[in-house]
């Protein structure tokens, strides 16, 4: 039986708005909002590691998963925008996005019951700021919550058996043959498809810490559109190499583009 969970990514708004004759909402600060119970730590990775963990055990608690994704075959996401007043309390919260109008139905279930957060601070004094929260819905199992991606590290990750090769050119054209390899054995044949397609699909993916894929998405379809093929395929990759930062696994994004020219006989 399927478990349905959630990943929940904390991120900060790029706006900043005024209300009518009220103080600023800012998206900086000194210190950002917290999940309350974390502002009493000293240092701030540790502080926002807490409210991260904290904001995600209480939201997995209360979830209901959407009826209308249990069948889906992929994460779908909603993200909404928060305005985190003075005290804590949350006065306004916009959808700005759903990949389905379930994911933003129960997002907005989800907000309002939030308790009051740690208020964010500039300058000494506690202000108004926005909040981003993304939440991922994902009937196949858990998605840890959104950490740091990295894009540049100091050993990228490779695909499955090129980790053993120390060269990192070696490793780097290991991994691009392996990847093509498995590209053109899980590709549609002429025979699956309807209509001759022709074109190119960029997934984006992240490789994470133990080298499974996660979070696929299409970044760009350039001619015909073979999304969902695309998907399927990023789907079922085998686990990678993990990338490193120093000598620690990180998190990785990968863009991978993925070019077809299937002619329908």
């Amino acid at each position: 039986m399927k478990s349905p969970y959630l990943l929940i990514s904390l991120l900060f708004c790029c706006l900043q708005l005024s209300a009518q004759n009220a103080d600023p909402v800012y998206n900086y600060a000194d210190t950002y909002a917290l999940f309350a119970g974390c502002q009493k730590k000293k240092d701030a990775y540790k502080r926002w590691t807490c409210s991260q963990q904290k904001m995600e055990a209480f939201l997995n608690k209360q979830l209901r998963f959407p009826a209308a994704l249990k069948n889906t075959e992929y994460p779908m996401m909603a993200d909404a925008r928060l305005a985190v007043e003075k005290d804590g309390t949350i006065s306004a919260a916009d959808i700005i996005y759903q990949s389905h109008l379930a994911c933003g139905e129960e997002l907005e279930r989800l907000i309002g019951l939030l308790p009051p957060m740690h208020p964010a601070t500039l300058n000494g004094e506690f202000i108004r700021s926005y909040y981003i929260l993304s939440v991922w819905f994902d009937p196949y199992g858990f998605l840890e919550i959104n950490k740091e991606v990295f894009k540049v590290v100091d050993s990228p990750p490779v695909f499955a058996g090129c980790g053993e090769l120390t060269d990192a050119e070696e490793r780097r054209q290991c991994s691009n043959e392996k990847m093509l390899t498995y590209v053109k054995a899980h590709m549609p044949t002429e025979q699956s498809i309807q209509s001759s397609k022709k074109g190119m699909t960029v997934v984006a993916f992240i490789v994470e810490k133990d080298g499974s894929v996660s979070e696929p998405r299409v970044a760009k379809v350039i001619g015909n559109d073979l999304s969902g093929e695309a998907l399927r395929l990023v789907g079922q990759m085998p686990k990678w190499v993990a990338g490193m930062q120093g000598s620690q696994p990180v998190r990785f994004q990968v863009n991978l583009p993925i070019k077809y020219d299937l002619v329908k006989e």
